[in-house]
């Protein structure tokens, strides 16, 4: 896999994927610039401010977002009327 180095590179990839994943990426891109945000808001940095070396660190944090991740995915399985015995 090749390492994307360049804003150049970057717009290539971008321009060569269908119209539909430039739609998803536009979409997800918005949604990490917002996530970003909130975070700077609650904890004063962002992720590429954060140089934390603890790999617990990383993990612990991630697993909050998975636990969370799940709350949600049961609730929107809830909502619309799927499986509720699991």
């Amino acid at each position: 896999m090749s390492q994307i180095n360049s804003q150049k590179n970057i717009q290539e990839i971008y321009e060569n994927l269908p119209k539909t994943y430039q739609k998803i990426l536009l979409r997800l891109a918005k949604t990490m610039e917002k996530q970003s945000a909130k975070g700077k808001e609650k904890y004063g940095y962002t992720m590429d401010d954060n140089t934390n070396p603890n790999p617990d660190y990383w993990k612990n944090h991630l697993m909050e977002e998975m636990a969370d991740g799940l709350v949600y995915m049961q609730k929107m399985i809830e909502v619309l009327g799927g499986d509720k015995d699991n």
